[in-house]
């Protein structure tokens, strides 16, 4: 137990993204890429207006990473990305994607001319952040200052990966009336004002 505890506690939030997972509901024609698409093609009725509404109904699925979440939101469904547990997975979803953010923030200002900072994909981040935010302030823990790690993530440490959302416990949790705040902004400044001393030379 202790292990697994480990594991999760020593993983970084890059890594979070990729391999946490989570349920959701999302239309039929976005649950595989295009590159799956491309290789195994579609199914058709023969119906245009049939495979057009079948296309549309949503379908539940689990083991959803926030990295697919965040290509689906660049691709720009907003409302169509449903959380099939908002309670215990938007404050979950929401704290490791604006630690993300956080982390680029951080490397931003220890080397402001670093030239590989991805700002496009960062605002896809905190765009998807602010939206999470909505659902997750209704739901963050009161205070997970004398609880273990498993307890703050309200998780069974025994959870085998990919079924994290399945053996979630109860926690009390409180409203935050808090602004969304993020760490995106500070790094446009970064990268704005370095941009100007290069130009000043």
């Amino acid at each position: 137990m202790g292990g697994a505890a480990s594991y999760f506690e020593n993983m970084t939030p890059a890594q979070k993204m990729y391999q946490w997972t989570f349920a959701v509901s999302i239309p039929q024609m976005h649950m595989y890429s295009q590159r799956e698409l491309e290789i195994y093609g579609t199914v058709s009725s023969g119906d245009t207006e049939y495979d057009r509404a079948l296309a549309l109904e949503p379908v539940k699925m689990a083991g959803v990473t926030i990295a697919r979440m965040l290509e689906w939101w660049k691709l720009g469904l907003r409302n169509e990305i449903v959380l099939l547990h908002p309670e215990k997975d938007a404050p979950v979803i929401f704290n490791i994607v604006r630690d993300v953010i956080q982390s680029w923030y951080n490397e931003a200002s220890k080397n402001p001319s670093m030239p590989d900072i991805p700002l496009e994909h960062l605002q896809v981040m905190d765009d998807f952040a602010k939206a999470v935010y909505e659902i997750a302030k209704f739901h963050f823990a009161k205070d997970t200052s004398n609880l273990s790690f498993f307890d703050q993530m309200q998780v069974d440490p025994i959870s085998p990966l990919g079924q994290l959302e399945n053996h979630f416990k109860k926690v009390e949790t409180a409203f935050s009336s808090a602004p969304y705040r993020s760490a995106f902004d500070d790094i446009v400044a970064i990268v704005n004002n370095q941009a100007k001393r290069n130009w000043r030379g």
